[in-house]
This record gives structure tokens, sequence and C-alpha cells, in this order.
């Protein structure tokens, strides 16, 4: 009787497994940081988001003309290591089972985000220029242009990115 036999040798999947966990929270971060780069970039019009409000009192983009905040929550970066910019927040901390926090520091963020009512306070009207005119008003509405909200859509992104990852690491990618 004549035996068959299959030899195989396994890949090192220790190795696969603690280079996936050393790299992993920085492709989440970039991934992340670009997500919030294409929130603004679409004025808002992403993964799912309506569109943000037009300006009222001025021409241009809604959070693009100074571009300070939105490249402090999506600066550039490769794709694997995550950007840094002035007011950016980016904590990466216990590989796959730590966590990713990508933020930032600028004061006017959450007003943009969730948007607000300003009043005059020591005036009877607050004193700003629309259209190139003086206007007066006792109260202006900053309308809400969310930038931290995560849609079902990031979500399966994010993951489909992680998943091609994992099989460009397991097919022996560099």
């Amino acid at each position: 009787m004549t035996q068959l036999e299959i030899t195989l040798t396994l890949p090192n999947f220790a190795a696969y497994a603690e280079r996936i966990n050393r790299e992993v929270p920085g492709l989440i971060a970039a991934t992340l940081q670009t997500n919030r780069g294409m929130i603004f970039y679409k004025s808002g019009r992403y993964n799912g988001r309506r569109k943000w409000k037009k300006l009222e009192c001025r021409n241009g983009r809604p959070l693009k003309d100074n571009n300070d905040l939105s490249q402090s929550m999506g600066p550039q970066n490769d794709g694997m290591i995550p950007g840094r910019f002035t007011g950016s927040i980016l904590k990466m901390t216990g590989g796959l089972e730590g966590m990713v926090t990508i933020g930032t520091n600028i004061a006017y963020a959450h007003v943009h985000d969730r948007g607000m009512v300003i009043r005059a306070k020591n005036a009877k009207a607050m004193r700003f220029k629309c259209h190139g005119k003086w206007a007066f008003a006792k109260k202006v509405t900053i309308p809400a242009r969310p930038f931290s909200d995560w849609t079902r859509k990031d979500g399966k992104e994010l993951v489909e990115t992680i998943e091609n990852y994992i099989g460009h690491v397991l097919g022996g990618g560099q």
C-alpha cells in the first residue's frame, strides 16, 4: 500500500497578530481622521449625513475657508500613520483592546458641531459684517454643522478598512 503525505508549514500567526495589534490602532486613527476630513470636504454630505446649511453673511464654504477646524479634526495622513495639526487631539492606547481618540482643542468646535445662539451681552445689539455691509442683531444663530457624529456607513467604512488591512498582512504584504 502506498501512502501520500502532505506537509504544510504554518505561518507564524503570532507574528501576524503582533503586527496587527501594533499597527491597527494607527490605521483606525488615520481612517477616522480621513473620515472627518471628508465630512468637511463635502460640507457635511458624507456617509449618509445631510449637507450643511449654507452661509448667510459671506461667500465660501462653511468651516472650510479658514481650515483650522477641519485640519485639526482631519489632518492629512498617509492612511496608516495619523496626521497631526495644531489643535489636533490624538490618543492611542492598548493595541486592539485599547482605545483610539481623535478630536480638536479648537475652542469654537462645539459651537459649529452642535449649533448655538449667541446673544448681545453688554450692548443692545451685536455688530458684524454681512456681505460687506454692517449688520446689527440682538442674537445670531449659528446652525449645527455636525462633524463629531458617527453613522452606520462610517462604521462599515472602518470595518472594511481593517478587514482589507488584515487580509493584506496575512497575504504577506508589507
